[in-house]
């Protein structure tokens, strides 16, 4: 079983393969994590996951968009790509890695490590065989 620190970077691989991080690719990643975890988790409850995350980021990071008090049935992708488009390349990846650290714990949380982190694979499986290919040519 992968520690937490392993999945943030399988699931950042790509953010961080092309040297660049931008608020598109941050949004991506979101994305795919909420549309992988929003059929066992509802699409509310993934929503609100990710309210949570950045509940829990904005004292660090206070550019980020405020979380929906009253929860909202999507999840805010637009308002947090607009706070990131004006933001540099690190600190897009440090917060997109600060929320991703949150969002992670909260479901696995719900879930189990074990069903987090296999649901997280299937989500990047191009970033868990590069990974597997690194390490083997290591």
């Amino acid at each position: 079983m992968s520690s937490k620190n392993e999945l943030l970077l399988l699931v950042m691989a790509g953010m961080n393969a092309d040297g660049g991080a931008t608020a598109a690719d941050a949004i991506a990643i979101l994305q795919a994590i909420t549309r992988k975890f929003s059929p066992l988790l509802g699409p509310s409850s993934t929503s609100l996951l990710l309210e949570r995350s950045l509940d829990a980021n904005h004292a660090s990071y206070p550019w980020l968009p405020p979380s929906n008090q009253a929860g909202a049935a999507e999840p805010p992708f637009r308002a947090l790509q607009s706070s990131l488009e004006r933001r540099t390349q690190g600190d897009i990846q440090a917060a997109t890695r600060a929320l991703l650290d949150s969002y992670i714990g909260l479901v696995t949380r719900l879930i189990g490590s074990r069903l987090t982190e296999r649901l997280l694979r299937s989500a990047f499986p191009g970033a868990a065989d590069n990974r597997t290919t690194e390490e083997n040519a290591g």
